[in-house]
């Protein structure tokens, strides 16, 4: 098998001494693993991340020919997810089986990668499903809410997050997706095979986390709504049971109005009328979501077109170990350093 794994890099100076060299060592000791390079997506850092992963890789003296490192830099910061998304592009051209994505400060624990590889064999998508995370009591706190809050509109409770491996045929469809807001939560509801593997989130190796109590609930909000048809179901649903309680209502005051001497409360009608107002509400946004659902995946291009771009990014004559050459992925957009 020939792997690749997609990190993006954001001010990691600190993990990357820990995180590379543990990563090296156990892709190179995986049997299922032939070959391997680690694309680094380094989303504008401010430290000397840069610097430290080409110092870690040329002392880890890997065999050139089965270990190969790619910096991308990207000249301005794109988020989580966007470095994602430009990682995915980059990939596409490497020619390999795998495809893996983790982060770079550690929590995401390099020991599961041979179980996932193994359930790669048989499954499209394998998901690190956490079994366990090393966070403070408030996060956990609000974890369980963010839990809770998918189950009841997404129908299920997403304990997962980027960390996956998946086939080529996956990162395609990665790449042609219109917005990359949260890749495992779009990945959840693809077509794909699926399977999970149970591991525990442990606490960072070194440096703080680069995202805010905002981007926190921003990420969440994203994978609440990453999937058009979950809202769509969810509005369904919402529409059957407000229907059903609409109608319920409406056969308990008739019948009062019917067969008993009893006076109707001014309130019962009203709210039997905001209930049918509901239902039409509900199927409105059910009909607004599909058609805007299409729209979008009519309209907007792929970013598939930008494949044709990368052709030439990564050949390199003569290279020589330890020397790092720059190569311009899309003009003014993306340099990129191959070791």
């Amino acid at each position: 098998m020939k792997a690749v794994v997609i990190m993006p890099v954001y001010n990691e100076a600190e993990a990357l001494p820990f995180v590379l060299p543990k990563l090296a060592n156990f892709l190179d000791a995986d049997p299922l693993v032939e070959r391997f390079e680690i694309v680094l997506v380094n989303d504008c850092s401010t430290d000397a991340s840069v610097e430290i992963a080409k110092q870690q890789w040329v002392a880890l003296g890997l065999d050139e020919f089965t270990a190969k490192l790619h910096i991308v830099s990207l000249p301005h910061n794109q988020g989580h997810q966007g470095a994602l998304a430009t990682g995915f592009i980059y990939s596409a051209k490497l020619d390999c089986d795998a495809f893996l994505v983790m982060d770079a400060d550690g929590q995401d624990d390099c020991s599961a990668l041979p179980q996932m590889f193994a359930e790669l064999q048989s499954a499209q998508i394998v998901f690190a499903r956490r079994s366990a995370r090393a966070e403070s009591r408030t996060w956990t706190l609000g974890y369980l809410l963010y839990q809770y809050a998918n189950r009841l509109v997404l129908g299920h409770a997403l304990q997962i997050g980027n960390f996956s491996a998946f086939t080529p045929a996956v990162l395609h469809y990665l790449i042609d997706l219109r917005d990359l807001k949260h890749m495992g939560a779009q990945l959840f509801f693809s077509p794909f095979k699926k399977a999970f593997v149970e591991v525990p989130r442990v606490k960072r190796v070194r440096g703080d986390s680069k995202m805010s109590f905002f981007d926190l609930i921003d990420f969440a909000v994203s994978a609440m709504t990453s999937s058009m048809d979950a809202w769509a179901r969810f509005f369904t649903r919402l529409a059957a049971c407000t229907m059903v309680l609409a109608a319920t209502s409406l056969v308990i005051i008739l019948s009062i109005k019917l067969f008993t001497p009893l006076a109707i409360p001014g309130w019962a009608s009203t709210t039997c009328l905001l209930l049918a107002l509901a239902v039409f509400q509900s199927i409105g946004f059910l009909v607004t979501l599909t058609f805007l659902d299409k729209i979008v995946r009519y309209h907007l291009p792929s970013r598939s077109r930008l494949l044709a771009g990368l052709s030439a990014t990564h050949v390199i004559a003569n290279r020589k170990a330890g020397t790092f050459t720059n190569y311009k992925i899309t003009p003014n957009e993306t340099v990129t350093e191959y070791v």
